[in-house]
């Protein structure tokens, strides 16, 4: 498959996937806007017809200004997103959420809502949960699919990611730095979580993976931790919340989900 390439001045993934998303395409052809942290500006490859996964892959990369390694690529922190498939979640979520406000009393209540404003401030799209290591691709079997449609690549660097996010029922949610022996519980414990007596938490790992890591004083285990993850920290019904523990529960379920998909921040 041949590709044509183009140079996006826009730059930014965040702000140009708008415009890429409403440009109508047939359903035999292929175009990703591909964007390399610290690498301006970005590229739309455009194909006739689909692509495999690693072409497309291969060719982001021999498409930049300087060609760039796989060697050199943040393979864990690397996402793919397909812009033609509808995600609603974000829209009802965060209307849950505002719905729900007045339910939910103190101190939950302003961690509920530094949640919203944390979600606002964020994008999402449908992501692809899949590995894009070209050296991984090629040898696992059936990791090389057919791609058709518009999507957005996003390879980011070795080193760009030293960060971990901690997000849910903290008072803090700002950006951690990522430290090779702290566990969950380390982050939450920094972002003053509000349940000492929590036996777990969610992790989404930066390759969508999502993991539950226990943290209480009981059961807490030191598991890893990569740079560019999230970590949430549900919300309970033990400060005596109006809502139902069922429906708490899928809430939290629906954030973690969320969270899993969501489009590369500045």
């Amino acid at each position: 498959m041949r590709f044509i390439t183009l140079l996006c001045a826009m730059g930014w993934l965040g702000f140009s996937l708008p415009l890429l998303a409403n440009t109508p395409i047939s359903q035999d052809e292929f175009v990703a806007q591909v964007s390399v942290a610290g690498n301006t500006p970005s590229v739309t490859l455009v194909a006739d017809g689909p692509v495999r996964l690693d072409a497309m892959v291969l060719q982001a990369l021999q498409s930049q200004p300087t060609a760039l390694s796989t060697l050199r690529i943040d393979w864990q922190n690397s996402r793919l997103f397909c812009l033609h498939e509808p995600f609603p979640l974000a829209k009802t979520l965060l209307r849950t959420l505002a719905e729900w406000q007045n339910r939910v009393p103190e101190p939950q209540a302003s961690a509920w809502q530094q949640l919203r404003n944390e979600l606002r401030k964020r994008h999402f799209a449908k992501r692809a949960l899949i590995t894009l290591d070209p050296d991984v691709i090629r040898v696992v079997s059936g990791h090389n699919p057919l791609l058709r449609g518009q999507f957005s690549l996003y390879l980011p660097l070795l080193g760009e990611h030293q960060t971990v996010t901690v997000l849910g029922a903290v008072r803090h949610s700002e950006p951690q730095v990522w430290q090779a022996t702290f566990s969950a519980g380390d982050y939450a414990q920094r972002a003053q979580w509000l349940q000492p007596t929590l036996g777990e938490v969610s992790v989404i790992q930066p390759n969508g993976d999502v993991e539950t890591h226990p943290v209480g004083y009981w059961n807490a285990q030191p598991l890893t931790i990569l740079p560019g993850a999230i970590i949430y920290v549900p919300f309970s019904a033990a400060f005596g919340s109006t809502i139902d523990r069922t429906e708490l529960a899928h809430l939290n379920q629906q954030v973690v989900e969320l969270l899993r998909h969501q489009l590369p921040r500045e």
